[in-house]
């Protein structure tokens, strides 16, 4: 399957736009004044990425549709790709802070704590209104592996039957959500978050079609939803919980398309391939630059009065070296893990780095 250039590069900005909020974050942990903003408009990274994996995923597995046997080697790919990263980092944090990571839980229920948000589990309790896992970024996966695993469910359908029946059931479960009480963990995969999913659905049956925009078109539909983002942000405490994937998902539905549905006119400046390279490293950058922030702060406290350091160079320094970390942790850990895994589980189809979900 060809690589999703512009895709690639869209994955880039998304993950620095998520960096960038953390990093903005930081500063007021560190107790550093600033009259900077506080760059939620960062976080609109994550619902990129959602759009992003629904497209990549019709994209990438077009050829296992209509095939009963395609959904576990399709599972294990996706398990090999997202697993051994996430417990890495997930085990770090636990081992290096503890007393963060276990906050007000007894042992045992730290211990539940952990198993649930290593299988990805939601684990829904008093002490954890937000239903995160032991590590937060970790959230954005609680989706993730519960729209691979709807995925994997209909890929013995032809292939626009079951993208049909995916895109109904995930858009009747959120119906329902907003319509009823429904149970914890149901509740929670219900969010219009998953909406943002089935936009990327959507988008990949465009592309797959063959269905084109042209550059200007384009440009004036991503403008378009970038705007609208910008307008809806400094609302946010209106519509967050519960509409996110609506107010801020068809926004991020409009730049993917945008950007999937126009073709790159061939010249690869540095700086898009620095993207290029930056979309590959997406997923390690993502999860490594929360924690790095974390042990960035406690080496800062023990050398400074916090409080005293400048904003600027502190965002800038915290930036680069997640950049940094996300590069080297992608190279050496999660490119080699996962291509060992993924030849083990589906030996007769080439593990695809270049277009992979976030």
């Amino acid at each position: 399957m060809r690589k999703l250039s512009n895709i690639q590069v869209l994955r880039g900005v998304a993950a620095l736009l998520v960096v960038v909020f953390h990093a903005r974050g930081e500063l007021d942990g560190l107790g550093i004044r600033t009259r900077l903003p506080d760059l939620l408009g960062g976080a609109f990274g994550v619902d990129l990425f959602f759009v992003v994996s629904g497209l990549v995923m019709v994209h990438a597995s077009a050829p296992l549709f209509g095939a009963a046997r395609s959904a576990l080697p399709f599972m294990g790919k996706r398990l090999a790709r997202i697993v051994p990263l996430y417990w890495a980092v997930t085990a770090l944090f636990v081992l290096l802070d503890p007393t963060d990571a276990r906050g007000t839980l007894g042992r045992r229920a730290f211990g539940q704590f952990v198993a649930l948000s290593l299988f990805f589990v939601p684990y829904v309790a008093p002490a954890n209104d937000d239903a995160w896992p032991v590590y937060s970024l970790g959230w954005t996966l609680d989706y993730e592996m519960a729209f691979y695993l709807c995925f994997a469910l209909v890929l013995a359908l032809p292939r626009r039957a079951g993208v049909a029946a995916l895109a109904g059931g995930l858009g009747a479960l959120v119906a329902l959500n907003l319509l009823v009480t429904l149970p914890g963990w149901l509740a929670y995969l219900g969010a219009t978050q998953i909406l943002e999913f089935v936009a990327g659905l959507l988008v990949g049956e465009l592309v797959l079609s063959g269905r084109r925009l042209p550059r200007a078109a384009a440009l004036a539909l991503a403008l378009a939803g970038i705007a609208a983002v910008l307008a809806a942000t400094p609302y946010s405490d209106v519509w967050w919980g519960t509409w996110r994937g609506v107010v801020w998902g068809l926004p991020a539905a409009a730049v993917v398309g945008a950007a999937a549905l126009c073709s790159p006119d061939g010249r690869a400046g540095p700086l898009r391939r620095g993207l290029e390279r930056l979309g590959d490293a997406s997923y390690a950058l993502y999860l490594v630059h929360y924690g790095l922030y974390i042990a960035v702060e406690a080496a800062l406290g023990r050398v400074a009065d916090t409080s005293r350091l400048p904003a600027g160079p502190v965002m800038l320094l915290l930036v680069t070296l997640a950049v940094a970390a996300g590069f080297v942790v992608h190279r050496i850990f999660e490119v080699p893990v996962t291509r060992w895994l993924q030849r083990r589980v589906a030996p007769r189809r080439p593990p695809s780095l270049a277009v992979a979900e976030p």
